[in-house]
């Protein structure tokens, strides 16, 4: 897994955020930078333009790291889909209690995070900071309640999946009883290897010429039309696309693990995991409890069996996961196929509309 970029620079920074979302690259973007960076003037611009498109960032003032979402996420979209398949089973069985069903929902409403400032200061002023969850079971009390968090890593490292865990628990004020992590890992050289092979080159040259457009083409010494017809994207070009490309030849090898996070004793904890991909002989599904759902004081009011347990479903998260690697294929063709040339002013700050 590659670092973090740390950026030491007003210029470096715009130069790289412009270019990031010039490209609407469909995976995120974590870079390290400091805080004091974000407010010079060229950094504040790209990223209030990138606010009014309504590209979703945050930065995480415990660890100076910038995340800014892709265009389109749908590795990470596979785990939102199953918070919200276990939420429809949990009801139907009825895990979760008839007159509490309304009050658990899902969520990506973002929470406040908070810690204290360096000690060395001389100040106990709590400094807080945004953090928005892949996806969340939320409990509607006096204030929504991020009860159950999930968060997907794919090609990230571990170390920021824990520090993530270790947040939402221990800086979100007592709120989320339980975290969800999904370390998702590419094989990087078996898909550097794969793309150099004859056939992959001999796929991608073709699928340039019938779906590239005129500047892919360019590149690739391909002759274009002088009608440019070949730089209109409508449904039918990307439906081509879809169908005719190889999914090796665009995504590495994939594994999976997951693991349940909680505080024990003060300190998070893995309280249970299990691998995702490729599939163990003998699945075990996790186990969410009532208690990580339900807040103490509405436990009491209705009476709350505090054994009960409800799964995940880890076969219909592989199929979901699966399905993500193919949409992740694609749209890695298509952002190579229908690439945009890069603007050659410097200066360039992306369009609000």
């Amino acid at each position: 897994m590659e670092s973090p970029r740390t950026i030491n620079t007003p210029s470096e920074a715009q130069r790289l955020l412009v270019r990031y979302f010039h490209f609407e690259i469909s995976t995120d973007l974590l870079i390290r930078i400091p805080e004091q960076l974000l407010y010079a003037p060229p950094v504040k611009q790209v990223l209030r333009a990138a606010k009014a498109r309504k590209r979703l960032f945050s930065y995480d003032r415990e660890t100076n790291l910038l995340k800014i979402r892709g265009m389109s996420r749908p590795v990470h979209d596979a785990a939102a889909m199953l918070a919200s398949e276990f939420l429809t089973s949990a009801t139907v069985v009825g895990f979760i209690p008839p007159e509490l069903r309304k009050r658990v929902v899902l969520s990506r409403v973002g929470h406040i995070m908070t810690r204290m400032r360096d000690l060395e200061s001389g100040s106990k002023k709590l400094q807080g900071w945004t953090k928005y969850p892949d996806q969340s079971i939320s409990f509607r009390a006096d204030e929504p309640l991020p009860m159950v968090v999930f968060e997907t890593g794919f090609s990230e490292r571990y170390e920021n999946l824990q520090n993530d865990a270790s947040q939402w628990l221990l800086r979100s004020g007592g709120k989320v009883h339980l975290v969800v992590l999904f370390n998702i890992e590419e094989d990087k050289r078996v898909l550097q290897s794969c793309q150099k092979s004859h056939d992959t080159r001999r796929r991608l040259r073709k699928l340039v010429r019938d779906y590239g457009n005129d500047f892919v083409k360019t590149k690739y010494g391909i002759e274009c039309h002088d009608d440019n017809s070949a730089d209109i994207s409508d449904a039918e070009l990307y439906d081509n696309v879809r169908m005719h490309i190889e999914i090796s030849d665009w995504m590495g090898p994939i594994t999976a693990r997951l693991e349940l996070w909680e505080l024990q004793g003060g300190i998070p904890t893995v309280r249970e995991s299990a691998a995702v991909l490729p599939a163990p002989s003998t699945p075990v599904n996790p186990k969410i409890k009532i208690t990580d759902i339900i807040p103490a004081t509405f436990q009491t009011e209705h009476t709350i069996d505090s054994h009960q347990v409800h799964e995940l479903d880890l076969d219909y998260y592989r199929e979901l996961l699966l399905e993500g690697v193919k949409s992740q294929a694609f749209c890695r063709a298509i952002e190579h196929l229908r690439e945009i040339p890069e603007p050659i002013d410097s200066d360039y700050i992306p369009k609000l509309g």
